[in-house]
């Protein structure tokens, strides 16, 4: 059995994500019991099938996710999706990675009034690989809110240390 590679493990729950969840996973429980309560067998069927399929959806959204995993024998990385479980991605050649690196990025949204840019810019922690093409090719392990530089810094150090390269930390101005 071939040893462990690097795996990320963070599941990210936005506020968005997580109220999707709630709402499917309560909706689905209310019409199970529902389906329950109803007397004519007709009647059955539907609330009980919406039910099951808001359950499933609430838990299928909830425990899918994307990660990024390095093969054991430091040649190949994928980025995969966590469906219940279950690793789905395709492998790809890595190339030398020369440092792992965590900088600060922002993007400023647009409002859909006019174009005008809203004046609160969405502000992020990015871990990469920086590979031996770095001013053309960098392959990105993750992006976190800036509120979570903590877990960003962690990531890029034990990246580092595994693929044992430089661990560059780049602060905002």
């Amino acid at each position: 059995m071939l040893p462990l590679g690097f795996r990320t493990n963070i599941h990210p729950v936005t506020s968005a994500r997580g109220m999707s969840v709630w709402f499917l996973t309560l909706g689905g429980v209310v019409l199970c019991y529902v389906a329950g309560q109803v007397e004519e067998s007709r009647f059955f069927a539907l609330p009980l099938f919406l039910g099951m399929g808001m359950l499933f959806g609430g838990f299928a959204i909830h425990f899918n996710y994307q990660n990024f995993e390095l093969h054991p024998d430091g040649k190949r990385y994928r980025y995969f999706s966590n469906i219940l479980g279950l690793r789905v991605g395709e492998w790809r050649q890595l190339p030398l990675v020369t440092a792992v690196v965590m900088k600060h990025f922002s993007e400023t949204p647009i409002s859909s009034s006019r174009g005008w840019q809203v004046p609160n810019p969405l502000a992020y922690c990015i871990v990469m690989l920086s590979t031996e093409a770095a001013n053309h090719q960098g392959i990105i392990v993750h992006k976190f809110l800036r509120s979570h530089r903590g877990q960003a810094a962690k990531l890029t150090m034990q990246l580092a240390d595994y693929l044992k390269v430089a661990p560059l930390l780049f602060e905002p101005q």
